[in-house]
């Protein structure tokens, strides 16, 4: 989760990175450029189901050769919890269907709300052979961010119609 700073910390824009690796916020930008800084380690990380070994701890651990897998049944899912209301502005997430093939995503959908029980749906996208950072903004109708504490991707679809997921971070 990286934050933009606008006045004091708590008028903090906030977005999420899948990772604490640093990635091109915009084509020619670093991260010190454009004000943000990861703040992922503060939430609390869960996933709907995963494979022995590769787990959330895979998937927050900064190496792109590592990757969560789940385990069953569609939809897979990345819950992440903040301790307080967020401004959120992105979410990115690192895939790589060179690598993962049918075990890349294909369809996600982005959810919100302040807790488990009262998630909305705020966006579904189609990715199409990803392979690097997908960065997803997120918005409402009169912002450039979206308030929550709790955000959820939704994996709803593989690549060949793949059964179980990778994340990379």
């Amino acid at each position: 989760i990286n934050a933009e700073y606008m006045g004091t910390l708590s008028e903090c824009l906030f977005f999420f990175a899948a990772s604490d690796l640093s990635f091109p916020p915009s084509m020619g930008e670093t991260e010190a450029e454009a004000g943000r800084c990861e703040v992922g380690q503060h939430a609390v990380w869960s996933v709907s189901t995963a494979k022995h070994g590769n787990s959330v701890r895979q998937l927050r651990d900064g190496n792109l050769e590592t990757f969560w897998q789940s385990d069953g049944a569609q939809p897979h899912s990345i819950d992440i919890q903040l301790h307080k209301m967020m401004r959120v502005q992105e979410i990115a997430m690192y895939l790589s269907y060179p690598l993962d093939e049918s075990y890349t995503p294909k369809r996600i959908t982005l959810r919100c709300g302040t807790t488990r029980h009262d998630l909305r749906d705020l966006l579904s996208r189609e990715l199409d052979e990803p392979n690097g950072w997908v960065r997803i903004a997120l918005k409402d109708d009169q912002q450039d961010y979206v308030c929550g504490s709790i955000f959820q991707i939704l994996v709803t679809e593989g690549h060949q119609n793949g059964r179980d997921t990778h994340v990379r971070q």
